[in-house]
């Protein structure tokens, strides 16, 4: 019998993880910063103090910046949905610059290990200290529109951006910010040294360009470890419930303010077993009807393999997460990078959609028992498919890999349908 090869011996990090958004952007940020300080590397996680009480433990160094209060406001303003408006830039990004960039000095300042930025590619402020502090930077990519927002010019991000760094009182300035000639998206934010897919290669929900920097990886699965017992004992205690997600900052309620009471009405008509996810509850457990059940956040990881159905918002988190659990889905797009996605799971044949105007406690009736009648077999290979990826652990092997490897950034030029 031949020797086993062993192992190769890698390198050891420093990594600063810096997503921006909403809990739906967090989560699987947090599960990947926890995957790679099981790994040992050295881990720090700044986001928003909204997330404060989704720590990640194991290790992750986790900081806080901002007002729960302040960001509440926020998301909760409906021209939040429109990149066209400020207020995106505004309320979610430029925030983040100096937080950002002490985050990134304390590392660079503290640590002993090589430095990596792990950013979402928005994450202005982190590029920037990155490439002043001598640290590599790897921009987090959630979904394909985005990157294709990434590559494309936007004039009012530009705007923000540069009075957001002028009223910084930074002693250096990235080069939009002073040269006419360059731009923020479409230019400086596509310098980063790599680009991290946080969704499998064949998620081609919309054409996107490619190149020798992208790590093509993988959904990580990331959730909340707040599993609430009550939620996971109604599930269990008669027929699979049904579970209707708003999405994690609560878009459905944005946009359709009688969500809750949609959904109500549909489990007083049809009778069926339900699970509401409503942010806005002040209580972790609400019983609402005999069923009918409620909860503000739960573990969806845990939860979800005890459902029958998901309807939810098209968030790439919540779309991953029923896609490992081999669900059937409704799909009620808001915005962002939504309507892409409901598409593709509806041309694949495991998801039905609507739009939120025409959601209502009748077309639910209907929209379920569609979404019931679907065959099986697509949801359970693409199920098959993520478990053999292996989540939050294969995208942390695929970073370390490329890490390891050295690979040098280079412009955009390939297209990748």
């Amino acid at each position: 019998m031949g020797r086993k090869r062993a192992k190769a011996v890698r390198q050891s990090y420093h990594f600063v993880v810096l997503p921006i958004g909403t809990l739906g952007d967090f989560l699987p940020a947090a599960g990947l910063a926890r995957e790679l300080a099981a790994r040992g590397h050295d881990v720090d996680l700044m986001a928003q103090a909204a997330f404060a009480s989704h720590a990640p433990g194991g290790g992750v160094r986790f900081r806080t910046f901002g007002r729960q209060d302040e960001y509440e406001r926020d998301i909760a303003n409906v021209r939040v949905l429109d990149r066209q408006q400020p207020v995106l830039y505004e309320s979610l990004i430029a925030p983040t610059i100096l937080p950002h960039r002490q985050a990134v000095e304390t590392a660079v300042r503290t640590g002993m290990k090589p430095v990596v930025v792990l950013s979402a590619v928005h994450a202005v402020g982190a590029l920037w200290a990155a490439r002043c502090l001598g640290a590599q930077a790897i921009g987090m990519v959630t979904t394909p529109p985005y990157m294709v927002g990434y590559q494309t010019p936007n004039p009012v991000a530009d705007s923000v951006m540069r009075a957001a760094f002028r009223g910084c009182g930074l002693p250096d300035l990235p080069p939009p910010v002073h040269d006419g000639a360059r731009l923020f998206w479409g230019d400086f934010i596509m310098t980063y040294d790599a680009f991290l897919e946080l969704f499998p290669a064949w998620l081609e929900t919309v054409p996107m360009r490619r190149d020798a920097r992208h790590i093509q990886g993988t959904f990580p699965g990331g959730s909340s470890d707040t599993a609430v017992p009550e939620i996971e004992a109604f599930a269990l205690d008669g027929p699979a419930p049904w579970i209707f997600f708003p999405g994690s900052s609560g878009m459905l309620n944005v946009v359709c303010r009688d969500f809750r009471s949609v959904v109500a009405e549909y489990a007083r008509l049809s009778g069926r077993r339900c699970i509401l996810i409503d942010r806005t509850l002040d209580v972790p457990f609400q019983s609402m009807a005999d069923n009918l059940v409620a909860t503000p956040c739960t573990d969806m990881n845990r939860l979800l393999p005890l459902a029958r159905g998901v309807l939810h918002h098209g968030g790439i988190g919540i779309m991953s997460q029923s896609l490992a659990a081999g669900l059937p889905q409704v799909v009620v797009p808001v915005g962002f990078d939504q309507p892409a996605n409901a598409q593709w799971l509806e041309d694949r044949g495991v998801a039905v959609t609507t739009m939120p105007a025409a959601l209502s406690a009748s077309h639910l009736l209907d929209l379920v028992a569609e979404a019931e009648a679907l065959a099986p077999g697509p949801a359970r290979d693409l199920a098959r498919r993520l478990k053999r990826e292996g989540g939050t652990g294969g995208l942390a092997e695929m970073l370390l890999d490329r890490l390891d490897g050295h690979v040098p950034a280079s412009g955009l030029v390939r297209s990748v349908a």
